[in-house]
């Protein structure tokens, strides 16, 4: 598929969390109808998708109905099995590809891909042993953040080292389900940026503004946009990822973490692919941020501001609502 997707065409949605719910609420109010794949029967999606095949992310007969009643298919995270993203895209236009999620689900293959690029990262080693763990340490000076290559979110799959002896090594790698493992230095910041950039079919680049992110306990907390960096260094973070990614690998979206210091230069904590679809009709730009709008940037949150002025910053706060939605307000600076 090379042309912008047809207005009442169907986008396939594997997986039916926040991110998917958010995706199909966002496709509705663009002409489109969305229909997921998700074993969770209640899943935040199902609420708003227009169907829900109720199956693992790797049936193959959900999978082959899923191809056969989309125009185009996309996820909405990337723990789905890459197997099934390629099964897929031998039946329909697949949105990143699969090289893009196999490039995401290893830690350290992903931080491979990152530098290999040009794109810098936090120092790491892999780890699959206590010693190879001891010899880490010892080379980031006792600290470090101990990581399982593949799954765990939110602090899952986590253990932070600070000044560790020689000991402190042993029976860790044992603790954490002696699965493959990788060790990242810590790095000295002074905040947390995301940008979300996006590439077409046609090869041209946009990103949106760079959201600030605050953590607490390993879960991200609150994201605020704009962020509080200069102006040179937004421009910079909006720039920095396009020319980078291959078009094979970014042909769709992408996500990306970065760790900036007092002087605004930024290393790369995390890529991931996000869910998007090629856009048909005029282009959109990123949400703005900056006019008197009742319409927020985010879909999935609810809205109490009126008339947001233009000194309004964005907040995104991740303590769930009472209806399980993650709740969001401005907050005038």
């Amino acid at each position: 598929m090379n042309q912008p997707l047809a207005p009442g065409a169907t986008i396939g949605i594997v997986g039916g969390g926040q991110l998917g719910r958010m995706l199909a609420m966002a496709a509705a109010r663009l002409g489109y109808h969305t229909i997921i794949l998700e074993p969770d029967r209640t899943c935040p999606a199902a609420e708003v998708a227009g169907h829900h095949i109720v199956a693992s992310y790797d049936d193959g007969r959900a999978l082959e109905q899923l191809a056969r009643r989309s125009d185009v298919v996309t996820y909405e995270f990337e723990n789905v099995p890459v197997m099934s993203a390629r099964s897929l895209a031998d039946r329909v236009p697949l949105h990143p590809p699969a090289e893009a999620l196999e490039a995401a689900q290893d830690r350290l293959s992903e931080k491979i891909f990152l530098n290999a690029i040009g794109i810098a990262t936090a120092p790491f080693v892999s780890v699959g042993t206590d010693e190879e763990l001891a010899e880490g340490l010892a080379r980031f000076s006792g600290s470090g953040v101990l990581k399982t290559r593949r799954f765990g979110y939110d602090g899952k799959g986590q253990r932070v080292f600070r000044r560790a002896g020689a000991g402190d090594a042993k029976g860790a790698v044992t603790a954490m389900g002696s699965v493959p493992l990788i060790l990242e230095g810590l790095v000295p910041f002074e905040r947390e940026i995301s940008v979300i950039a996006a590439r077409g079919l046609d090869g041209k680049l946009a990103a949106y503004e760079p959201a600030e992110n605050i953590h607490r306990d390993g879960i991200l907390f609150q994201s605020t946009v704009p962020a509080a960096i200069s102006a040179e260094t937004a421009e910079a973070a909006a720039r920095w990822p396009m020319p980078s990614f291959p078009h094979s690998i970014m042909s769709a979206s992408s996500g990306s973490n970065s760790l900036c210091s007092g002087t605004d230069r930024c290393s790369s904590t995390r890529w991931r692919p996000a869910s998007t679809i090629p856009a048909t009709g005029p282009k959109r730009p990123a949400p703005s941020l900056n006019s008197s709008s009742t319409s927020a940037p985010f879909p999935d949150c609810h809205w109490a501001a009126r008339n947001v002025t233009r000194t309004a910053r964005w907040k995104i706060s991740s303590a769930p609502t009472r209806s399980g939605h993650r709740n969001c307000s401005p907050n005038p600076i």
